[in-house]
């Protein structure tokens, strides 16, 4: 079972495409407002064939009358859907039940909710995603945690060592600073690294705030950059670790990085 939060007046009917695909233990939560809550008859029609649960929730966009005055509203009004939307979402995180949670908009704000969901809501058994479309979202590509083979792969006892390993998998350092400066450019084509790569902020944002939640340092620009073209270039968990022990020469650092980065490492790679 899915819940679809679906930010309409942001995506309008586009959001709403693989709606169709949905099953009955799914359910779709239309936020809409009078600036933008138009239907067609084919969108009409497909709320009808659809086999989920939809719920129509009209955003309120002022409150009680005397019960605030215009000073305090500030820019509530304007942002009316984004906070009633994420409420919303709390309520759904404190119910009971395991099902994913997909944020369906163009708006990256709602990033930084995943982010928090995901940083500070361990413990919830339930997952938030964001994604533009209903259709994005039944596609995304989750790599299964409980998978043997992933599993052995990625084994920890390899991966977390304190201390690089003196294998083919990592990458040998100069001490000279010409040297050094080679052997990272050579490390950059060996991990075959897309520097052209796009990197998005809310991918940019998200690392920093992991990063700095988790007590280390992201004030050097070009250093969480690179970390970003690692996650977006790296195909799999031991790519990313990979090229992490390629940029760094601190075994514990490349530890502490891939440990904050891999929970997220799926959820990262769709920023």
């Amino acid at each position: 079972m899915s819940k679809y939060l679906i930010d309409y007046e942001n995506v309008y009917i586009e959001g709403l495409d693989g709606l169709e695909n949905l099953t009955e233990e799914d359910e779709v939560c239309i936020f809409y407002t009078q600036n933008r809550c138009g239907m067609t008859f084919d969108l009409h029609k497909r709320f009808l064939k659809s086999r989920a649960a939809i719920k129509l929730l009209e955003v309120s966009s002022a409150p009680p009358k005397n019960q605030f005055s215009k000073a305090s509203l500030g820019n509530s009004i304007k942002n009316a859907l984004d906070l009633q939307l994420t409420l919303y979402l709390g309520f759904l995180l404190a119910s009971d039940g395991s099902e994913d949670i997909f944020i369906i908009s163009k708006d990256n704000d709602f990033g930084l909710d995943v982010q928090f969901c995901s940083t500070y809501l361990g413990a919830c058994d339930k997952k938030v995603y964001l994604f533009q479309t209903i259709q994005k979202a039944l596609d995304k590509d989750i790599v299964p945690e409980e998978n043997e083979e992933e599993q052995t792969e990625i084994d920890d006892s390899e991966v977390d060592k304190s201390d690089i390993p003196e294998d083919d998998s990592y990458f040998d350092y100069a001490d000279d600073d010409e040297e050094q400066e080679k052997m990272y450019l050579v490390n950059q084509t060996e991990t075959s690294l897309a520097i052209d790569e796009p990197v998005s902020s809310t991918l940019i944002n998200t690392v920093v705030n992991l990063l700095e939640n988790n007590g280390i340092s992201a004030d050097d620009a070009d250093f969480v950059k690179q970390i970003c073209l690692f996650i977006k270039t790296s195909e799999d968990l031991l790519a990313l670790n990979n090229n992490l022990a390629a940029l760094f020469r601190d075994g514990e650092k490349v530890k502490q990085v891939y440990h904050v980065l891999k929970p997220q490492f799926t959820l990262l790679k769709n920023f």
